[in-house]
């Protein structure tokens, strides 16, 4: 029978440090060919979208799929795991922290691979839930001592800068605005917004980005032109970024870079990415949209730990 894992078990049994241990391990066996990743489907209803990520991963003896559901009150999100063995489900996990782990994980490893070493100033523009966690991450692979935070409103932005520092021992500060953060070496995007937040010219020219908020075409967190001047600009599927990254479909649109230009996370364990050869800065970009592959092989950690543990309902 499968095991139910609920939202608080995840959080019990899966940190960070652990989420990145994990999704660096799920590139490095998609870097030997050992990942089928497919590009989200969304199945749209009046009320609402269906949202389904499959994976299947060699090595593991598991393939399943994240399936969610969202309408404007919401979402809610599942993980399930089949054998590849008896092909039954062995578990269905509760995937909303995991989603958050998980992504804020991706961005971690990323950053530890293009980021400056010397990186010390993090900007970080949103407070939502996704938000914290990038911030978590980006924090255990750089000597952050400044993180300036931008948001819709200031209340927002102080309320926000205050629950990192208390919750993560960082030094965080709101910004009046993403204009005004001045000099930084990392910057996150996290927002729902449908135009860029951030102005091509406050970004620093040596800046690393993980721009991890919009995964619909319509719409776009950054200029094209930070996009297009970028000397690196990776995604976790060229395919799904070319599907639903507004920012890289109208980068591509625009001329300014061609879809070989963008590198997907594998490449980088793989040794074979290549630069941007139209490149006007030092830039470099992780577009993140998250991947099946992501789900799965830290849906599968938190499995396994719930067996050892005794956590979970067996249905």
């Amino acid at each position: 029978m499968p095991l139910y894992i609920r939202e608080k078990d995840v959080d019990s049994l899966l940190t960070m440090e652990e989420a990145i241990e994990q999704v660096r391990r799920g590139f490095e066996i998609q870097a030997e060919d050992g990942v089928i990743s497919l590009p989200r489907s969304r199945l749209k209803s009046g009320k609402g979208t269906l949202n389904i990520m499959p994976a299947a991963i060699d090595g593991v003896g598991l393939s399943g799929l994240k399936v969610y559901y969202g309408n404007r009150n919401g979402a809610s999100f599942v993980v399930v795991l089949f054998s590849v063995e008896d092909t039954r489900p062995v578990c269905i996990v509760e995937a909303g922290r995991l989603g958050q782990l998980r992504t804020g994980a991706a961005s971690g490893i990323m950053t530890d691979m293009m980021a400056r070493k010397d990186a010390a100033v993090l900007a970080c523009v949103g407070t939502g839930y996704q938000a914290e966690t990038q911030v978590e991450a980006i924090s255990l692979v750089r000597d952050i001592d400044t993180v300036l935070v931008s948001g819709t409103s200031a209340a927002k932005a102080a309320d926000f800068a205050r629950r990192l520092s208390e919750k993560h021992g960082v030094n965080a500060e709101p910004a009046d605005s993403s204009a005004a953060m001045g000099r930084f070496d990392i910057l996150v995007t996290a927002t729902d917004s449908r135009t860029p937040v951030i102005q091509d010219g406050s970004i620093p020219e040596d800046c690393h980005i993980n721009a991890i908020g919009s995964n619909h075409v319509e719409s776009a967190e950054l200029e094209t032109s930070t996009f297009c001047s970028a000397k690196n600009i990776v995604v976790d599927s060229r395919e799904q970024a070319l599907m639903e990254s507004g920012d890289v479909v109208k980068a591509v649109r625009s001329g300014g870079i061609r879809e070989d230009y963008l590198n997907e996370a594998w490449q980088l364990f793989a040794g074979n990415a290549s630069p941007n050869p139209d490149a006007t800065t030092d830039r470099t970009i992780f577009k993140s949209l998250g991947i099946g592959m992501e789900d799965l092989v830290t849906a599968r950690y938190v499995y396994e730990k719930a067996v050892k543990s005794g956590l979970g309902q067996q249905l």
